[in-house]
This record gives structure tokens, C-alpha cells and sequence, in this order.
């Protein structure tokens, strides 16, 4: 579409410009349609007081979760971490942690699983700078430590 864009904004015929334009439109309308897809976790999006800015926000920690903190999402999205804090509990029932953190989680199961990096690597590539502070929080939350989760899925041939 880009290619096709590109040869019409080079074309000297009658109505190239409008051609050109109509293809734009439909660059960006399918550029909306397929990020519109790509965001599923907050609901009640017909509510008056919803918050345009939530989902570009979500978008951005799911993209970022390795690094991101509330304060850089302050400096980024330009509200206060209350308000960014109470957005995350308002449309997922989670807080901004919690976020973080399932996010972390659920790819490091996936490098588990898919991968032969070691804890460390995998820790690092998630956002723990330790890898007993990422194996506590695992086993919290799955009830086993990395290491047995990922030898159970290579028993189950997952």
C-alpha cells in the first residue's frame, strides 16, 4: 500500500492527488483497525467518563514492561501516577504492579517453555536484576520454581 501511495503522489494524471489521498485514508484507517485488535484487557469503553488515553497507555506497558515504572509513565503520558494508578484499577481491577509484573511473568513462562536461556538470561530479558527476586515472585505465583516449570513442560512436551 506504501508502494502504491508512493507511485501515485508521482503521477502527473488528472485525480492523483485525490487517489492519493483516499489511499492515505485507507493506510491509516487499517493502521487503527489492526491496533484497535491488539488491545482486549479493559472493558466499559462505552462509559462517559472513560479515558482515551487508557489504552494507548496499556498498549505502551505491554510494549515496555521490562523497564517500566509509574513515574516514567507520569513523565510520559503526562498525568500523576494517583491518576495512572487508579486508570490501572479502574478497567483492569489490577494495579499498576500487579500489571508489571503478570506481564514479566507470563514471558518469562513462555522463554521457560520455548527457550534453553538460563534463569539469569531469562531474568535479565524480563526486567528482574535478580534472579532469586524473579524465582520468588514465580513460585508465588505458580506454586513451583522456574526451574521445576520448565522441567514439567519438557516432561508434558509441551
Amino acid at each position: 500500500m506504501i508502494q502504491q501511495i508512493f507511485d501515485e503522489s508521482n503521477c502527473t494524471e488528472n485525480h492523483s492527488n485525490m487517489i492519493c489521498v483516499s489511499l492515505l485514508n485507507l493506510f491509516f484507517g487499517k493502521l487503527l483497525q489492526d491496533f484497535g485488535r491488539t488491545i482486549h484487557l479493559y472493558s466499559d469503553v462505552n462509559n462517559t467518563t472513560y479515558n482515551r488515553s487508557f489504552p494507548l497507555m496499556l498498549k505502551y506497558v505491554q510494549s515496555n514492561y521490562q523497564t517500566i515504572t509509574l513515574p516514567m509513565m507520569s513523565q510520559i503520558f503526562h498525568y500523576n501516577e494517583s491518576y495512572i494508578s487508579l486508570l490501572f484499577k479502574k478497567y483492569l481491577n489490577e494495579n499498576f504492579s500487579n500489571v508489571v509484573q503478570n506481564l514479566r511473568l507470563e514471558q518469562s513462562k513462555n522463554l521457560l517453555e520455548n527457550t534453553d536461556y538460563n534463569l539469569d538470561k531469562i531474568s535479565e530479558m524480563i526486567g528482574y536484576n535478580s534472579v532469586d527476586h524473579f524465582s520468588r515472585i514465580f513460585k508465588r505465583k505458580y506454586g513451583m520454581a522456574p526451574s521445576k516449570y520448565r522441567k514439567e513442560c519438557k516432561t508434558a512436551g509441551r
